[in-house]
């Protein structure tokens, strides 16, 4: 009584012997199992409708740390520059005598390369 019962609900009519009855319904609840999975799936999608704005965070966080890592490079490099122009380790800086005149001298150059090779 009960295989007919689901055949019934399910709507089946290609069988003629009880083997051909219950491989049927095998096969149908297989699928049907198989559709349960995919639907908990697509349900389980769609509470992440947020996480496209994560992704879309992402790229403009991504960015800016690059900036603050190129800014923390720049700056480092300068420190060493007026570090080695101050200890006179520079070629430029040998023939100034004055540690501000050479100061000056090494931030002008930083100002010119700044100015007009990199901007």
């Amino acid at each position: 009584m009960l295989l007919l019962e689901e055949v019934c609900l399910r709507d089946l009519q290609d069988w003629e012997t009880m083997d051909e009855l219950q491989a049927s319904l095998k096969n149908r609840l297989v699928d049907e199992k198989r559709l349960s999975d995919l639907l908990r799936c697509l349900e389980h999608c769609k509470a992440m409708d947020g996480a496209l704005f994560l992704v879309e965070q992402a790229l403009p966080c991504i960015l800016h740390l690059e900036n603050w890592t190129l800014i923390k490079i720049m700056t480092m490099l300068l420190i060493e520059g007026l570090s080695n122009t101050q200890g006179v380790l520079l070629p430029d800086s040998h023939q100034i005598g004055s540690m501000c005149m050479r100061e000056n001298q090494f931030i002008h150059d930083v100002e010119y390369v700044i100015n007009n090779i990199i901007g």
